[in-house]
């Protein structure tokens, strides 16, 4: 498909000046309101209407409804994030935004941060069933003036649900190429103590060769009200198996990964006089076996361990001049591996963020994250950004900010015949300009931002020869510049659409300059160029409810566009509800990651139940 054609070129014309047609008067005086939420994604909490920056909500509904039921398929429904997978249902995948590195994105867990400091590529692989949680912010563009260290392109928040009411959820699913899932959850408050566990298992025989997998997945979580705080207990684990026919070398079609991640959180906050403090202390692991050949483990094999103590103290007060959060953070990054070494390091910070209204329609906010490093030293991060209402209808927002991002211990260390670490990297840093415009009317929301990053020392691998192997380098500076647009709708009245529920669009366009002082680069060059995403839920007769998304994109390194479309049906029967879904529904051949083939049309089905108690 030959994305520059007339077609095309309207639908994005239509994005691009959707956001802005609500500064102009409606004849239908009719009231409808979309939900208001308040956004994490960030030291300082805020309502979605007062955002200075281009943050993404993704609710527990469109969660729901996602045709493909994986963390890695409902990310990939949000317009500028990238993702990048080597096999289907959350067997592996990289997740950039805004054009970055899969290195580049920082991911959190109830607000702690999760990024596996051996690589990138296990980052998603995380403790928590989809059933878990309520819902997802994205933060598009850098984060290091909240969070720190590798929050350089973006920065994403899983949130898990609520434990409020008491009930039981059952479910289980099959479909082709052997594929079975179980999942059972229960959510047990007792007096004022909430709990919940989850328990899932999924496998597949693979859609080609060596493509099996095996997945495990277990989490608690407990929370506990007491007079003015609240303390959190929340713990997970995950075992996952799978052929990687390809993931890493062509010549060798028989590997095989086992990567496993624990997860344990206690965290308290306190409200005292309206100073809310928050503590956390936070341990991940990270296990990575690998084999080159899974039929003779004696060929070749690594085997990595990880682990991470994140220790965080914040605090949030208002008064006088506006609303501030002040903190420190402490982390220690450990590894112990067959080809990386015995390494550790520590990272610790101090942050402060402060937010003012001077008059009713403008906000500022800014901040500063200080790091201090043993191998770096220190590094600051300051932002700001401000936004104004023209109107209720009409809103303009604006910032600037530094990021930054360290090595993982891959980059510096890892060696073989074929790859070469390399332990004098140095950090990555870059700056980023943004301004959008935001808008909400009757039944519609849409926005538009325009950014440009300037980034410095990008990390890359490269080679200068097909003979020689890829050595890690600070490679270059790259500037990267962007638009990003969406609508999306409320629910739609049957006087509007009879058999429409909802609608999200969504498309960002993407470009870079660079010199890459090499032939060949093995990731900057590779980022979307043009990205269309669209999610329609349905309602039809009988109770069914539909659910489409069609995504069309196009990377940077590759010549024509490919359209993907997905499907869920869905009809309950009280308590029980069954689902039908087709990833791939036109059977497109296309890959994400080099030339490893992604799974053509998928079909599976299967039925829940879920019982409240009063």
């Amino acid at each position: 498909m030959n994305f520059n054609n007339r077609a095309a070129h309207l639908a994005l014309l239509f994005l691009a000046f959707a956001p802005v047609l609500p500064a102009q008067e409606q004849s239908d005086t009719t009231e409808y309101n979309l939900p208001e939420i308040i956004i994490t994604a960030g030291r300082l909490p805020v309502q979605r209407s007062q955002l200075t920056r281009n943050i993404e909500v993704i609710t527990r509904a469109e969660i729901a409804s996602s045709p493909d039921y994986s963390l890695q398929g409902v990310l990939a429904s949000v317009p500028s994030v990238d993702i990048r997978r080597r096999g289907p249902n959350g067997v592996q995948a990289d997740i950039a935004l805004r054009g970055g590195g899969f290195e580049q994105t920082l991911v959190m867990l109830d607000g702690v941060p999760v990024n596996d400091p051996q690589t990138g590529h296990n980052t998603l692989s995380l403790p928590v069933p989809m059933d878990d949680v309520q819902r997802i912010e994205v933060l598009r563009g850098p984060g290091s003036r909240g969070f720190g260290a590798n929050a350089f392109s973006g920065a994403i928040n899983i949130i898990t649900r609520n434990m409020h009411d008491a009930n039981l959820r059952f479910r289980a699913s099959g479909g082709e190429y052997g594929l079975f899932e179980g999942m059972a959850s229960a959510s047990l408050p007792i007096g004022g103590l909430q709990q919940r566990i989850t328990i899932q298992r999924e496998s597949s025989d693979g859609y080609r060769a060596n493509t099996d997998y095996r997945t495990n997945t277990a989490s608690y979580s407990l929370r506990l009200p007491v007079s003015s705080a609240v303390f959190d207990l929340k713990a997970g684990y995950t075992d996952k198996e799978f052929g990687a026919n390809g993931f890493y070398s062509s010549r060798f079609p028989n590997q095989w990964e086992a990567v496993k991640t624990g997860f344990a959180a206690l965290g308290g906050e306190i409200d005292h006089d309206g100073w809310l403090s928050h503590i956390d202390l936070a341990w991940c692991n990270g296990s990575d076996e690998f084999l080159l050949r899974r039929d003779d483990p004696d060929f070749y094999r690594n085997v990595h361990n990880t682990n991470k103590y994140n220790f965080r103290y914040g605090a949030r007060f208002d008064w006088g001049l506006g609303t501030t959060a002040l903190g420190t953070e402490a982390e220690l990054q450990a590894i112990n591996s067959t080809n990386l070494g015995i390494h550790e390091r520590t990272i610790g910070g101090i942050f402060a963020e402060h937010r003012v209204q001077p008059f009713e329609e403008t906000v500022l906010d800014f901040g500063l994250y200080a790091n201090k490093f043993d191998s770096f030293g220190w590094d600051y991060s300051p932002g700001v950004s401000a936004g104004y209402a023209f109107s209720d209808a009409l809103r303009i927002h604006g910032s600037v900010s530094r990021a930054f991002r360290i090595p993982t211990y891959t980059e510096l260390y890892y060696e073989d015949p074929a790859n070469l670490g390399n332990p004098d990297l140095e950090p990555e840093r870059a700056w980023t300009y943004e301004l959008g415009l935001r808008s909400e009317w009757h039944l519609l929301r849409g926005s538009v931002t325009v950014f440009r990053r300037e980034a410095e020392n990008l990390i890359d691998w490269v080679r200068e020869s097909e003979q020689a192997p890829w050595q890690v380098v600070n490679a270059t500076n790259v500037n990267t510049w962007g638009i990003e647009t969406s609508v999306e709708s409320a629910t739609l009245p049957d006087a509007i659409s009879p058999f429409i529920f909802c609608v999200r669009l969504g498309y960002t366009y993407l470009a870079s300059d660079f010199s890459v002082p090499a032939t060949e680069s093995k990731y900057i060059l590779d980022h979307l160029r043009h990205q269309f995403v669209m999610n329609i839920v349905q309602v039809l007769p009988l109770g069914l409810l539909p659910s489409w998304q069609v995504r069309i994109l196009k990377r940077e390194d590759q010549q024509d566009a490919y359209v993907i479309l997905d499907l869920r049906l869905t009809k309950s029967f009280g308590d029980v509800s069954t689902f039908l879904s087709a990833t791939n529904l036109t059977n497109v051949s296309y890959t994400e990651i080099g030339t490893l083939p992604m799974p053509g049309r998928w079909i599976q089905g299967g039925v829940s139940y879920n019982v409240s108690f009063d």
